[in-house]
């Protein structure tokens, strides 16, 4: 999925969700998301003519069309800005629903300072749920929804930089001569997590190397067993090169 607006300094990107996550945000959307749908139909209703409301959705172009404060309006999807996402919603047979995929009270996403408490509340009950339980897991007292990007890029750096070591042992089995320059640059893990990342400038990629020596080992086990897929992220990650995706 491409985005663009919402990325950080607006700078566009793939983003990939992996075939289990997606199993998880369905039984979300059949479940709790369909009932506070449902819940929030005549709100959404009474606030009509401050929505966008879609009527045509275009997915090989990714653009929606439909009207906004009374005039027909198209957007592409990736170009949408969060207060805009926010005000998408379709009609239903139930009535108005928000297009985006997670709803808070009234039925319309919830804002950056929402997503902010939801985090913040998240982090408390796992630290009371460990007290409580008597669990052996670090857990800062302190934890920022940005914390968990420096978590993505740790970890994703690792395995980039093992995917890469191990391919180059690979070739050197079975050519048994070195990757060309061009290859080391064009597979440079910190090339390819920069433009993962959307940084701006290549020396504020190198800074998370310094975090590598002292990741918690209950990061990485948690990230392993997201899913039982055999391909990575890293593996998506490093076709990206290839593609120019990123």
């Amino acid at each position: 999925m491409l985005l663009q607006a919402i990325a950080k300094f607006g700078l566009p990107r793939m983003v990939a969700v992996q075939h289990s996550t997606l199993q998880e945000l369905d039984l979300y959307r059949r479940t709790e998301r369909a009932a506070m749908v449902r819940a929030s139909a005549k709100a959404l209703g009474r606030r009509r003519h401050e929505l966008f409301l879609v009527d045509d959705i275009d997915l090989r172009q990714m653009k929606l069309r439909g009207t906004l404060h009374g005039r027909r309006r198209t957007f592409r999807v990736e170009a949408m800005p969060a207060e805009l996402r926010r005000r998408a919603v379709i009609e239903r047979d139930h009535g108005l629903e928000p297009m985006a995929l997670f709803v808070g009270r009234g039925g319309r996403m919830p804002s950056k300072q929402r997503w902010e408490q939801i985090f913040d509340a998240s982090h408390l009950r796992s630290l009371r749920i460990s007290d409580e339980h008597a669990c052996d897991l670090a857990m800062p007292s302190r934890l920022r929804i940005h914390d968990t990007r420096h978590t993505f890029a740790i970890y994703m750096l690792q395995m980039l930089t093992q995917l890469i070591l191990r391919e180059e042992s690979e070739r050197l089995a079975a050519s048994g001569h070195a990757a060309y320059l061009t290859d080391h640059l064009s597979r440079d893990p910190l090339l390819i997590l920069q433009r993962l990342l959307g940084h701006r400038r290549p020396s504020s990629t190198p800074r998370y190397l310094t975090y590598i020596r002292t990741t918690n080992l209950l990061v990485s086990q948690a990230i392993a067993e997201w899913n039982d897929q055999d391909k990575t992220y890293a593996d998506y990650a490093a076709t990206l090169v290839g593609t120019g995706a990123a």
